[in-house]
């Protein structure tokens, strides 16, 4: 199933991807899989670590473009691979260097566990 969760703010961020954790329940999925326009620092987007964050503090910080690829679910670790890039007038550059990162996906709360048990 695909889902176009809209969001312009922190509030209708959470609330449209509480949606998503809901239809996936609903629907048993195994895995929800995002991928998303987002804005990257050094820092990690991922884990439990938000401390002193707010909407659109890494891009007042400096922070680049980058494509932001999730995936979790209830029995598998959950895993994040983003890739920046840059928009210029006569291209769109990919950063040779992509960061993968495992833990927990913090705007899917509620979905996965943190360390989740495989099913046998």
């Amino acid at each position: 199933m695909i889902m176009h969760p809209e969001f312009n703010d922190e509030e209708s961020k959470t609330a449209a991807y509480e949606e998503v954790v809901r239809v996936a329940r609903e629907k048993i999925a195994i895995a929800i899989v995002t991928v998303n326009s987002a804005t990257t620092s050094q820092d990690s987007l991922i884990g439990d670590d938000l401390g002193g964050y707010w909407w659109g503090k890494i891009a007042a910080d400096g922070g680049c473009d980058c494509i932001l690829i999730t995936a979790s679910g209830p029995n598998m670790q959950s895993y994040q691979l983003t890739v920046a890039y840059e928009v210029t007038p006569n291209d769109v550059r990919f950063d040779s260097h992509a960061r993968i990162e495992v833990g927990r996906v913090n705007f899917l709360r509620g979905w996965a566990e943190e360390n989740p048990t495989p099913a046998s």
